[in-house]
């Protein structure tokens, strides 16, 4: 009988599970045409390589790559450029963080509240995060307002749709120049792939 039920649990760890089944796997040799119109971005806009980013702030996963990623950007102050595709988990639910955060890019100040939700505990609540927009200096009338109405829960949507277009079930995940990284990978994959990317570009220019 207890040999029945090892043999039972190693065939239960083989098996993928319904999550796994779901994930959708990305070629690294392959170029991705990557939605992102109209998404959060940072850097030069003539920058030869964009990092488009497929997050949520309630993903631990994804607060250990943001710090990555900011060492990234200080390596290629010209070269790079990352847009923030916002994508929650739970998109009933989990969203409070990336609502308030467009809240904030609407009044100019998205990055600033993305580093502070990032920087701050995780999952931050409605009390916190207008502390938050409080501290930045946002007009706080009008951040209640958003809030309170849920004004960027379609833009929210839209960006929602733009992962499921690629397909996406997990955080994050990165395109640089479409080419896909997979979770929080350590700073020197996105150097490998950004200094190949960087190479390529140069010679399209030349």
């Amino acid at each position: 009988m207890r040999v029945a039920v090892v043999v039972l649990l190693a065939l239960c760890l083989l098996v993928p599970t319904a999550a796994q089944a779901q994930k959708v796997q990305f070629d690294p040799q392959v170029t991705y045409k990557v939605p992102s119109d109209g998404a959060p971005s940072l850097g030069p806009d003539d920058a030869l390589v964009t990092i488009v980013e497929f997050s949520d702030f309630y993903c631990g996963f994804c607060r250990r790559a943001n710090t990555t990623l900011r060492q990234l950007m200080q390596l290629y102050p010209r070269e790079l450029r990352l847009i923030y595709v916002h994508t929650p988990l739970d998109p009933e639910e989990g969203t409070l963080a990336a609502e308030a955060s467009l809240a904030a890019g609407a009044q100019g100040l998205f990055w600033p509240m993305h580093d502070r939700i990032f920087s701050g505990p995780r999952g931050a609540g409605p009390e916190l995060l207008e502390r938050y927009a409080r501290d930045l200096g946002l007009d706080i009338a009008r951040y209640r307002s958003d809030m309170r109405s849920r004004a960027h829960r379609r833009e929210l949507m839209r960006h929602v749709a733009m992962g499921n277009q690629l397909g996406i079930r997990s955080t994050p995940i990165f395109f640089i120049n479409g080419k896909p990284i997979v979770g929080a990978r350590g700073l020197g994959v996105f150097v490998r792939v950004v200094e190949e990317e960087l190479a390529r570009a140069r010679n399209v220019v030349k």
